[in-house]
Parts: C-alpha cells; sequence; structure tokens
C-alpha cells in the first residue's frame, strides 16, 4: 500500500481488493493507473492487476496484464511465476513454452549455458507439467541454439577409427540414475550385462553429480551392478557449477578415446545433448526408445529403435532392433500379494500402471468402472498414480470407491503387481515394461491396437501390439465396449483366464525374453556404423 501512496496513486490498492473477491470495475477506474508516464509504474499496475484478475480466476483478464508487464520488464524473471500461473490456469500452455524457448533464448546469447538448458528444458516437459500429457515436438531452433552453445568448447574432432585387432571403445551417457524404477536404466543394465567384453570396452557415463547420485540407494546398487559386469562408471564431478561439472565429465570421455558414444535419451534432458553436441566422440548413436523428439536429435550419426512407430520418425538413419529383457519371476503368489493388501484371496483383481500422464482418458476408467458395478467381488488397483485425474471425482460413486484404489511409485513393483489377475494397458499411452513384467509372470494383459497411419505421439500410441504377440488379447483403438466385453470374459471365465496366462508368459519369453540377442544386434549395429563412418572419412581425405 505504502509503494502506492509514495506513487501517488490512492485508491489503488481499493480497487485491487475488490477485483480479488470479484466485484466489476469500471475500466474509467482504471486508465488513470494504466496510462502513467513511467514505464515502471505502468509495469507495477500491470502487475497487480494481473494478480488481482488471476484471483478472481478471470485469466482472459490476467493475460492482458501480466503480457503487458512482462514486456515492460524485459522478460524480468522474477514475474515468470505469475505468469505460468496464470497462462497454466488459462490452458494456454504454448504461450508459457515460447517464453521458456525466448528466456533460453536469451540466457545462451549470454553465454548462460545451465540457465540456458534449463529453461529449454521447461520449454520441453510443458506439457507433461502442464497438462499432464507427453507431448514433444522438435524445434529445430532449439536444438541449433544448444549446438552453437557447446561448438565453442567442442573437443578436437579425431577420426572414426575401425580397427579389427582391437576392442571397441563405446562411452554410454546414462540417463535416469536419480529416478525410482527408471525403464531406462533397466534398459542400460541389460546393456551391461550382455556386451561382449571379448569384443568391447565399455565405460558408463552420468551427467548427474556424483553427491546427487551416490545418496539414492537405488542408484548406488545399479552402479554396483555395472561395475560387477567388468565395466567402468564415472560421475559428473560435484561442482557449485553445473556447466563446469559437465564440461568435465565430458572431457573423462573424451580423454577415454571412445569410438561411438551412445545416448539413451539425450533430449529428455538438454544437458546429455549439450554433452554429446561437445564432440567427445567421433560417431555418435541414439537409443530411440520413445518419442524421437526426446532421444534423437538430427545431428546424430544413427539411431536404434526398440519399435517400428518411433523409427518411422526419426530424423536419422535408423535400425529396427526387437526391445528384450531379462524377465521377472514371481516371487510371491497371488493370493498372497493380494492379503498384503488387505484384499480377499479369491477377489478378483484388475490393475494398471503407469505415470500421471497415461491416465487421463476418462472412456477407459468409464468401462473399468462398468466392470466393477457388473462384478462386485473385483477390485482395481492403480500403481504409479500419486492423485487420481480430477474428472474421476464424478465417476466414483459410493458403490465402487471402496474397490479402487491407487498406489504411487513403490520400490517392490513386481510384488505389487503379483496381486493382478487381470492387467489392462493404459490408454491411448499405452505401457511397454509393465505390459512385459506382466505377461511374463503369467497375468494376461488387455492391450490396444496402435494406428500407425499417423505421426508419431507418446500420449496416443500402444506399442504393446508389437511384442505382445497375442492378437485374442488386442482390441480395436477406442472400442471400450470390446475392453468390456474382454474383461467380463477374463473375469467370469476362469479356464480361459487359465489358458490366456499360459499363452502371455510362452509368448513373451519368445519377443521379448532374448537381451543377449537384442545387445548382439545392436553390436553389429555399433560395427557396421563405425566401417562405415571411418571409411567415408578416408573417402573425404582423399577427395574420392
Amino acid at each position: 500500500m505504502s509503494r502506492w501512496r509514495i506513487l501517488g496513486l490512492p485508491g489503488f490498492d481499493g480497487l485491487l481488493k475488490e477485483i480479488s473477491i470479484g466485484f466489476l470495475i469500471n475500466t474509467d477506474d482504471l486508465l488513470p493507473y494504466l496510462c502513467r508516464e513511467s514505464v515502471q509504474d505502468r509495469l507495477w499496475v500491470n502487475y497487480c492487476l494481473a494478480d488481482a484478475y488471476h484471483r478472481a480466476g478471470n485469466n482472459e483478464h490476467a493475460i492482458v496484464f501480466i503480457r503487458r508487464a512482462w514486456n515492460f520488464s524485459g522478460q524480468n524473471e522474477k514475474f515468470l511465476p505469475l505468469l505460468i500461473m496464470i497462462h497454466a490456469a488459462a490452458g494456454d500452455v504454448e504461450s508459457i513454452r515460447s517464453v521458456h524457448k525466448a528466456l533460453g533464448m536469451k540466457k545462451a546469447s549470454a553465454n548462460k549455458v545451465s540457465a540456458a538448458l534449463a529453461h529449454f528444458n521447461a520449454w520441453q516437459y510443458a506439457y507433461a507439467v502442464h497438462n499432464k500429457s507427453d507431448e514433444y515436438c522438435y524445434d529445430f531452433e532449439v536444438l541449433d541454439c544448444i549446438s552453437h552453445l557447446a561448438r565453442q568448447h567442442a573437443f578436437p574432432a579425431r577420426k572414426p577409427d575401425f580397427c579389427a585387432q582391437r576392442k571397441i571403445r563405446l562411452a554410454y551417457l546414462m540417463f535416469g540414475m536419480t529416478h525410482l524404477n527408471s525403464v531406462i536404466v533397466k534398459n542400460s543394465l541389460t546393456f551391461s550385462s550382455f556386451h561382449d567384453a571379448s569384443r568391447f570396452e565399455v565405460t558408463f557415463f552420468i551427467p548427474d553429480q556424483a553427491t546427487s547420485v551416490l545418496e539414492r540407494k537405488e542408484a548406488a546398487e545399479n552402479i554396483r551392478k555395472i561395475k560387477s559386469m567388468g565395466w567402468k562408471v564415472v560421475l559428473a564431478p560435484d561442482s557449485f557449477s553445473e556447466v563446469k561439472s559437465l564440461h568435465e565429465l565430458a572431457r573423462f570421455i573424451y580423454e577415454s578415446e571412445p569410438d561411438i558414444l551412445v545416448t539413451n535419451a539425450a533430449l529428455a534432458d538438454f544437458r546429455h545433448f549439450y554433452i554429446a553436441s561437445l564432440k567427445p566422440a567421433p560417431v555418435v548413436v541414439g537409443l530411440c526408445q520413445g518419442p524421437p523428439p526426446q532421444y534423437i536429435a538430427p545431428s546424430f550419426d544413427w539411431s536404434i529403435s526398440w519399435t517400428k512407430h518411433p523409427m518411422m520418425d526419426c530424423p536419422t538413419g535408423c535400425t529396427l532392433v526387437n526391445g528384450a529383457v531379462l524377465l521377472p519371476e514371481r516371487k510371491i503368489s497371488n493370493s498372497a500379494a493380494k492379503l498384503c493388501f488387505g484384499i480377499a484371496e479369491h477377489d478378483r483383481v484388475m490393475m494398471s500402471c503407469g505415470r500421471m500422464s497415461k491416465f487421463q482418458h476418462r472412456g477407459i476408467w468409464v468401462a473399468i468402472f462398468e466392470m466393477l458395478r457388473v462384478h462386485l467381488d473385483t477390485h482395481y488397483v492403480v500403481v504409479g498414480l500419486d492423485a487420481p485425474p480430477s474428472f474421476l471425482e464424478q465417476l466414483l460413486t459410493p458403490d465402487i470407491i471402496r474397490r479402487v484404489r491407487f498406489i504411487g511409485r513403490v520400490d517392490d513393483y513386481h510384488s505389487v503387481l503379483s496381486m493382478a489377475d487381470v492387467v489392462i494397458d493404459t490408454y491411448p499411452s499405452g505401457g511397454g515394461m509393465t505390459v512385459v513384467d506382466a505377461m511374463a509372470m503369467g497375468i494376461p494383459v488387455v492391450s490396444f491396437k496402435n494406428n500407425y497411419m499417423r505421426m508419431f505421439s507418446q500420449a496416443d500410441w500402444s506399442p504393446a501390439e508389437e511384442f505382445m504377440g497375442m492378437p485374442e488379447l488386442l482390441i480395436e483403438r477406442g472400442d471400450f465396449v470390446q475392453l468390456g466385453n474382454l474383461l467380463n470374459k477374463l473375469l467370469t471365465d476362469h479356464q480361459y483366464r487359465n489358458e490366456m496366462s499360459v499363452m502371455c508368459k510362452e509368448r513373451i519369453h519368445q519377443t521379448s525374453g532374448k537381451p543377449e540377442k537384442m545387445v548382439r544386434d545392436c553390436e553389429a549395429v555399433y560395427l557396421k556404423l563405425l566401417q562405415s563412418r571411418a571409411l567415408d572419412f578416408d573417402r573425404i581425405k582423399d577427395g574420392r
């Protein structure tokens, strides 16, 4: 209040209070404040009006005032939190992305690498944060900006060198070591378990600073597993300067003289792409384990995809390799797992697993809840979802609410999965490892067919069709009537459920149970690519 008295703006605080509680204000009453000569005065007037209208839920007006304040401030980041809150409340995620991109470019022009990468990461995940949706797209200006930032610090180029008389040196840039139950880390562990030590020398590099990694029990255990296979693990050194830590890790990579740098999620965290852009290795291969805009940069030499749809949208040459993992075995019986959660032994459990973004389609919830109303001895357990979507408030009626249970992320995930009689794949964004794990444990999985006649979207695809090998349990995309019919048969026909259980276990072992072959196939890609790049280099050098 004192500020406005100093500025000679009597009565403004009263207007703000009235606006914030929803009173309608005559525009003429605002004009004297909006037309101040001082741009600094107008900045604060617009900022305060934006805040007041946002508090009142009038984000249409709030957007006008916050945009004006943002422009007057010269994109001062102390006004950023309110700008984001207002645009998020209005559902305008694109404006949030645009602001983060602009700030990233601004920081990059000032050579503030860490700040630029942080804003580009915020740009990348705006839809995930504000819409709970896995939507990603390429922005070549962002990628070019990061490449330009790295270019001034890039290492001297090395010739790709293929030599049959020595081991090929691989440097894996690992994403997800500080995440709980990361599927990407599990895939990295598969590589560490099956790489041919007679042909390859492998080092795993982790861009997260050492203390932040080692203080996590799961991360420390994963590092121990990799080292037990005879491979090296190098963590980014602790530093108050993140960019210094990244440069040091990149130097470690360069000095290890790798033939190939393999990234496992280079655009899921732009720090990884920055390291790759420093050119610590002569050849870069990206593992495409999801949306290409999260994994593969167009500047990479090659990529490897586990499934067809991401491969179709890869901006580089790409080899399709059937993904495979060490399949889990059941450690606890179905009935014992149910008892742990207070569910009667003979009651049936439907289950779905995944992140928040995978549970945003109302239609599948309606179909599943209808099954609960028909089958009074059936429960629905949702794993990985800390809080239900807001629309469930209307759907969770008293007759079923006690038979719907939400469980957040858990350490002993397989024991929780063991209580399921039927697993229902998430929709429209289907799961991968959940489907594989459930089938390996003999649990029938119901999933949806994929639509290949569209651009790839992580928010709307079902990869299970490619590795399930179970047309009996695949239904047409979005056909929730068919979903209900199939669930009804699985819940009521004990013999059919047992038949599907046996078939699921057999088929997933056929399609996804050979991790050693998957790693050999990837090794063949590495060798072929390195040999090709070495020949290309020699041809260019000789002017051929």
